[in-house]
């Protein structure tokens, strides 16, 4: 599987502290199933600066360290922007790491963002040359509402896609957006299901998980889309 949401890097964010911490998520995530890893460490910007040689060397690292592990799992580059007053000129000069040097952008939003700037942000991004990917969906009420309809006008109207975490989909969401989550994936509407991983506990992988899940109520050919178990990286992000 594709996992391109995950906060594996150490010393980067909120995810682990140490290259030991990060060497257990990369086993657990090989363990789950898991063969390309985005490492997506958050990006704030204007307002804390991106460490861009720390991260460049926490990259090689991690392939360092599965090669010592003998992993079959390869990590790769990207980030989770916050979308900021800022990020369209952090765009502009090419300094947010995108999903593995593609055009794509994996944006985050503020939970409670209103729809209409949401989509301004996102016409932004586009206008930008960036092909937007929404992290974690279920997030925004604004979307969650009714069984998806804000969700599905998004994707009629902008080139987008939606990203759903793997916890979700196992667990099926917090309570009072359950058939929300429930109809976005039987509606076809998640592009991508990502772990957003930040450790290998309370918020640890869960990929093999979500794939039992999605295959048993949605079938092999919604599963493999939303994992990308038959794809290359660049074919999976070329949709």
């Amino acid at each position: 599987m594709i996992d391109l949401h995950h906060h594996l890097l150490f010393g980067m964010d909120d995810g682990p502290a140490t290259q030991r911490q990060m060497e257990q998520m990369l086993l657990r995530a090989s363990e789950d199933g898991v063969t390309v890893v985005v490492a997506t460490p958050h990006y704030l910007p204007g307002i804390f600066p991106f460490p861009a040689e720390t991260y460049a060397l926490r990259i090689r690292q991690a392939n360092e360290a599965t090669a010592a592990m003998g992993l079959a799992l390869q990590v790769l580059g990207g980030a989770e922007m916050l979308y900021t007053p800022q990020a369209e000129r952090h765009l502009a000069e090419r300094r947010v790491p995108t999903l593995a040097g593609s055009t794509k952008v994996l944006v985050e939003f503020q939970p409670s963002v209103r729809l209409r700037e949401l989509m301004q942000g996102m016409e932004t991004i586009l206008r930008g040359g960036y092909l937007p990917v929404l992290a974690h969906v279920e997030r925004y009420g604004c979307l969650m509402a009714g069984r998806g309809e804000a969700a599905a006008r998004l994707k009629r109207e902008l080139e987008v896609t939606l990203q759903m975490n793997a916890d979700t989909v196992v667990h099926g969401g917090r309570l009072g957006q359950r058939a929300a989550v429930r109809a976005l994936l039987e509606r076809g509407l998640v592009d991508h299901i990502a772990s957003d991983a930040h450790n290998t506990d309370e918020r640890g992988c869960r990929m093999g998980a979500a794939y039992r899940a999605v295959l048993g109520k949605l079938g092999l050919a919604e599963a493999e889309r939303m994992f990308g178990t038959r794809e290359s990286m660049a074919e999976f992000l070329d949709r």
